[in-house]
């Protein structure tokens, strides 16, 4: 169940004052999505990265000060179940920067793919760059 409490209604008011600071990186995958050749794909995804990275840590101290400043006017075990509950989200978004950056490599892999698209089908043997190709197949 949830419950209606002064510290839920701090750390969600700040989560979603700090919203607009994520828009950039929902942004950059919609670009990833629709038009991944674009020129400012790579760059927007980026930027939300960078900005998303920085300012998720920033809001998780933003709500335990705010939780820690009225500390005296909440239902204790409410405001540590906030606090747990915020670092813990913050981890698994901080996590999922991870499938940012495998998507903007991917964004990067698909120019290089396009530039050098000749129309001709290229198969990989499968061999390391440190053996030498076999010669048999």
């Amino acid at each position: 169940a949830f419950f209606l409490t002064t510290a839920n209604l701090k750390a969600s008011s700040l989560l979603v004052y700090f919203i607009t600071f994520e828009a950039i990186t929902f942004i950059g995958l919609i670009m990833y999505r629709l038009c991944p050749t674009n020129p400012w794909t790579r760059p927007t995804i980026m930027t939300g990265m960078i900005i998303f990275g920085a300012s998720r840590p920033l809001q998780l101290l933003w709500i335990m000060a705010s939780l820690a400043a009225a500390w005296d006017d909440l239902v204790t075990w409410h405001a540590v179940a906030q606090i747990l509950l915020s670092i813990f989200f913050t981890g698994v978004q901080l996590f999922s920067l991870k499938i940012h950056y495998t998507l903007y490599r991917k964004c990067g892999n698909v120019e290089e793919e396009e530039e050098n698209d000749d129309g001709a089908e290229t198969v990989s043997v499968g061999h390391h760059d440190d053996e030498p190709p076999n010669e048999n197949v």
